[in-house]
């Protein structure tokens, strides 16, 4: 009986059996990159790979990983910067579903490992030689923070739903601190919090007042109702002043004041902007990759630190 195809067509047409990644191939320059992964130069990524290469483990003889190290760590920062399904990752790694988040699974923790090493609390005099024009008035500043939230699948757990739902936000969500310096480096991002958690709550927990020297300035918006804790600790709490009902109208200094302090505290909101330019820490996050957010948090912070300065020079 004859066919009604041609069998040579079908060679041409069938799908090939050998599958291959063809990331590493789409990334013939930086904007692509920057585009897929976040980073901003492939010696920074070369870089990254070296680093990572110290902290693997060697593999039994014979058994062979179905990706290289360069494209396992080009996997995780392109589902941390577009946090694409794994099932869309997989085929363009031409590995499984299953194959693609046990990868990420693995890398993630690694990649906190080599990039923490660029988020750290400096010493005063590095504060000093890097303070911009406008912390004229409040040189003593050693870190401006603020908490930012991250919306979360809601999980069949009661307590968890309980916990993670944010008044703010109306849904459920995981919060954190990040904490930047006047010079606009990222020097601390907290845990993460369930969205119930108060901006007080987690600014005590995180433990960041207790990294700031003996008058020390720390800078936060008026929401951070902390004053209490930095007088124990003796440090300087920079916040606008606040309005109340007998009071309901700024004087000239005040607002001045107020001027003066959002100039500066500017620095962190961009800072935590440049954080949601990473997809994961910004969209819905499916609760089984929750585990995963403190690393990833950490991981984005210190591409953020090695990327352009959030300042220009003439700031300084």
């Amino acid at each position: 009986m004859g066919t009604l195809v041609d069998p040579e067509c079908l060679k041409l047409t069938s799908p090939p059996t050998d599958k291959k990644c063809v990331m590493l191939q789409i990334m013939t320059d930086t904007t692509v990159l920057y585009t897929y992964t976040g980073l901003h130069s492939f010696e920074l990524l070369d870089g990254i790979v070296e680093c990572v290469r110290d902290l693997e483990p060697e593999q039994p003889q014979g058994k062979v990983k179905q990706l290289s190290l360069k494209e396992r760590i080009v996997l995780t920062f392109i589902k941390l910067k577009l946090n694409l399904y794994f099932t869309t990752l997989a085929p363009l790694f031409g590995v499984t579903r299953h194959t693609c988040s046990k990868y990420f699974q693995d890398m993630v923790p690694k990649l906190r490992t080599v990039l923490e090493s660029v988020v750290e609390f400096p010493e005063i005099e590095g504060n000093r030689d890097n303070m911009p024009l406008c912390f004229g008035n409040y040189k003593s500043t050693r870190v401006v923070i603020d908490c930012a939230e991250t919306p979360v699948e809601c999980c069949k757990c009661i307590k968890c739903r309980i916990l993670t739902y944010s008044h703010y936000k109306k849904r459920n969500t995981l919060k954190f601190l990040v904490g930047v310096a006047p010079s606009g480096m990222i020097i601390f991002v907290s845990e993460s919090y369930g969205g119930r958690a108060s901006d007080k709550q987690v600014t005590i927990e995180s433990g960041i007042l207790n990294k700031v020297e003996f008058g020390g300035a720390v800078m936060a918006d008026k929401g951070f109702n902390i004053k209490n804790e930095c007088y124990e600790r003796h440090l300087v709490l920079y916040q606008p002043p606040f309005l109340t009902r007998k009071r309901e109208q700024f004087s000239r200094e005040e607002a001045l004041r107020t001027a003066r302090i959002a100039k500066a505290r500017v620095h962190v909101e961009r800072a935590i902007q440049r954080l949601r330019e990473f997809n994961f820490l910004t969209e819905e996050l499916e609760w089984q990759l929750a585990p995963h957010f403190d690393d990833a948090l950490v991981i984005a912070a210190g591409v953020v630190n090695l990327s352009a300065s959030i300042l220009n020079v003439d700031k300084f």
